[in-house]
């Protein structure tokens, strides 16, 4: 992002919980914050995807099959 955060998202299944889950890093990759889950409308979510833009918290958007949803992330120090 902007700050030079890196951030990843995923969709993560353990054969129970289906959930959206997100994980920074601020020095480049060499090390992580720690995967966090988001709290999703629907266990149905699927396929996130970033939007950066120069100066903001960086959105993640996540599709269901009848609805989008988006989380703005608030980036915390590592």
């Amino acid at each position: 992002d902007a700050a030079g955060i890196l951030w990843v998202g995923y969709r993560a299944y353990d054969g129970t919980i289906d959930q959206m889950i997100v994980d920074k890093s601020c020095d480049g990759g060499s090390t992580w914050s720690g995967p966090r889950s988001i709290d999703t409308p629907s266990a149905a979510m699927r396929f996130p995807m970033f939007a950066l833009t120069p100066g903001a918290a960086p959105t993640l958007a996540a599709w269901a099959s009848d609805h989008i949803a988006t989380y703005t992330l608030i980036p915390q120090a590592q």
